[in-house]
């Protein structure tokens, strides 16, 4: 009896697997778009295109002085493509060897075979999607061609090079994924100090890249030496599944793998190993939105950064960008915050244990009143440069975050009473704040008798919502 070949088995998979893809994207496609719609805004994009390319060109100068300063750091910025896959090396194994692929290794197949044809098919894929990025950039900015093929094939390169290195550290423990990405990291930015007196950029390209080819040498020949199968089948089907497309049209959250390092391992389970205490009332809760926050830490992260981002590039300008770097850090605090909110009642423990609307919100609550104060400390670091009384600048401080509280306390009851499925017409007391957060603050800057009212207004709201309520 006769078998097909290794490749046209895999073939054969892949082919199959590609058409059901396909298949679901297309039904996804006819739920959100038209045929019509679809033509006139690619159309759209490409003429977008082609009008930011020619709006960019003004900008000639600029892109002129960037161009240098990538080919003045090339080493640096290039070493970020081996950083790259060794961070994900925590949640992906890079190669998606699937558990198809699995129950053709129980058949008369080559198991490290199939896991060739992977690799070789995630090369070329790695080729159209840098080809695809190289394109779009020569047409929109003005970089010269060299510039771009550089980069490309260098980032390219760096990628393909660590496929095998990715393999194998993502199958080590956690903490050895985080001493080799936290020292790649600190040794990344020793040479990049190091580089501002000596030119170290051609010899230690060099050297990586022979580093990588004998990994990669000595790395082959121990691809299934300490395998743990069961868990790469199951992240790289989990991965396989994931469709943003389909999870939008049919609002079905496929979850991708989470890293688990230094902070999930030591900090987290720490403090969920810790018993119950009787007279903390909240502490349950707060139990549970910790998880929801280490969960979403991402998200989390992102937000932080780019709040202090903010407050750093509108906080020193002027005073004018300084007002607005406070109404767009308060606002943008208000609706990332609560956003968090629903995910809490995703925790299939809730359902299990008794509990209180009103209780979760106080909880949450707190959770970010501690985070506004962080914040608010920060932006008040730019208003000791532009008040010259100390006393001035701690009472916009305190209206700052007292309409920052209020603000956020809005959307907490907004998003609660979305929860419990009441009808909400119009949300006036959100639009009220708003209206107080904008030119409150704008007008607070340069009338202080302003921060007062806006104090006033919060301690009515307070009183309306947690006393008289």
């Amino acid at each position: 009896m006769t078998f097909p070949s290794p490749y046209a088995a895999y073939r054969y998979v892949k082919v199959n697997r590609r058409k059901k893809k396909r298949h679901l994207n297309r039904l996804a496609f006819q739920i959100l778009f038209d045929k019509t719609s679809l033509i006139y805004l690619g159309v759209f994009c490409l003429l977008f295109a082609f009008w930011f390319s020619d709006q960019l060109i003004m900008y000639t100068p600029i892109f002129e002085s960037i161009e240098q300063h990538l080919w003045a750091n090339y080493f640096g910025i290039i070493l970020f493509s081996v950083i790259r896959p060794l961070s994900l090396a925590s949640t992906r194994p890079g190669v998606l060897f699937s558990s198809s692929d699995l129950f053709l290794t129980l058949l008369p197949y080559d198991q490290k075979k199939l896991w060739q044809y992977h690799a070789l098919d995630k090369v070329k894929k790695l080729i159209f999607i840098y080809l695809f990025i190289g394109i779009a950039l020569k047409i929109v900015t003005p970089f010269s061609i060299s510039l771009i093929v550089v980069y490309i094939v260098s980032f390219w390169l760096g990628e393909v090079l660590m496929i095998i290195p990715q393999w194998l550290i993502y199958q080590k423990r956690w903490y050895i994924k985080w001493l080799i990405i936290q020292g790649l990291v600190i040794l990344n930015i020793g040479l990049n100090i190091l580089s501002l007196w000596i030119d170290l950029t051609s010899i230690s390209f060099i050297l990586i890249i022979v580093s990588l080819v004998i990994m990669n040498q000595l790395g082959y020949r121990r691809l299934f030496k300490w395998t743990d199968w069961s868990t790469i089948v199951e992240v790289n089907d989990r991965l396989l599944t994931k469709n943003m497309l389909i999870s939008f049209a049919s609002n079905v959250k496929v979850q991708p793998p989470k890293p688990q390092g230094f902070y999930h391992n030591i900090i987290r389970n720490k403090r969920l190993r810790k018993p119950f205490d009787d007279q903390k009332r909240y502490q349950i809760y707060d139990r549970l939105i910790f998880i929801t926050f280490t969960e979403q830490k991402e998200h989390v992260i992102k937000a932080v950064l780019g709040c202090i981002g903010i407050i750093f590039i509108l906080g020193f300008q002027s005073e004018v960008t300084y007002s607005w770097a406070i109404i767009i850090v308060i606002f943008l605090y208000g609706q990332i915050g609560t956003s968090f909110y629903p995910e809490i009642f995703e925790e299939k423990l809730i359902f299990a244990l008794p509990w209180r609307i009103n209780h979760w919100q106080k909880a949450f609550s707190r959770w970010l009143f501690i985070g506004l104060l962080l914040l608010m400390i920060g932006l008040a670091i730019p208003s000791l440069y532009w008040f010259e009384s100390l006393l001035l600048s701690l009472l916009n401080w305190i209206s700052h975050v007292l309409i920052g509280y209020t603000f956020y306390c809005d959307q907490l009851n907004h998003r609660t009473r979305q929860l419990i499925g009441e009808t909400i017409r119009f949300p006036i007391f959100i639009w009220l704040t708003f209206f107080v957060l904008f030119f409150g603050v704008i007008y607070s800057i340069q009338y202080p008798i302003v921060n007062i009212m806006i104090i006033i207004y919060t301690g009515i709201r307070y009183t309306y919502d947690h006393i008289v309520s």
